[in-house]
């Protein structure tokens, strides 16, 4: 029981029923923590830090400084901002290289700027986004690094698709807003 007590009351690992939550409470000491956790037949690699903590699985990882959990499916991962239990954003890689995706601001609202940075090798692999709980039919842009890349409208469930090609390995700044 103290194993149990540790992984859920300070390392904050929460197993959920489509996810795994991670939610620390570390002292300094703990600051740092890198552990190894299989649920469901997958293996997370999960990094622990009082600045943000980092949940990796297959060739994805997720950093967010805020709680939030993963899941991981045949080819993408979804991430779960807070306790929610449904995704709000799903990645994949074509090519199977890796890619980091930094959280930068997440909010519920859907009507709301959502900002994260994507790290990737550059190459010929495309990295592919779906993103939910969206206002329905509404056109929203998409920027990179503060520049316009595409716009499109979310479908009537609140979800938009987009593929993006990493042009070199520097970090890609993503903003996905709603249209003026």
């Amino acid at each position: 029981m103290a194993i149990v007590g540790l992984y859920r009351d300070i390392y904050g690992i929460l197993p959920q029923p489509n996810r795994l939550y991670l939610e620390p409470h570390l002292t300094p000491e703990l600051n740092g923590t890198r552990l190894r956790y299989e649920l469901r037949g997958q293996l997370y690699l999960i990094d622990l830090s009082t600045s943000g903590c980092a949940i990796t699985a297959g060739a994805c990882t997720v950093r967010d400084s805020h709680p939030f959990a993963v899941n991981i499916t045949d080819n993408s991962l979804e991430y779960f901002p807070g306790t929610n239990a449904d995704w709000t954003m799903s990645v994949s890689r074509s090519d199977g290289q890796p890619v980091t995706i930094q959280i930068e601001n997440w909010p519920d609202a859907p009507d709301a700027i959502r900002q994260w940075t994507e790290i990737s090798p550059p190459g010929t692999g495309v990295t592919e986004y779906a993103v939910k709980h969206l206002l329905p039919g509404t056109s929203y842009e998409l920027k990179v690094n503060g520049q316009r890349y595409e716009s499109g409208q979310s479908r009537l469930h609140g979800q938009i698709i987009f593929t993006y090609t990493p042009k070199d390995s520097s970090p890609q700044r993503f903003e996905l807003e709603p249209s003026s």
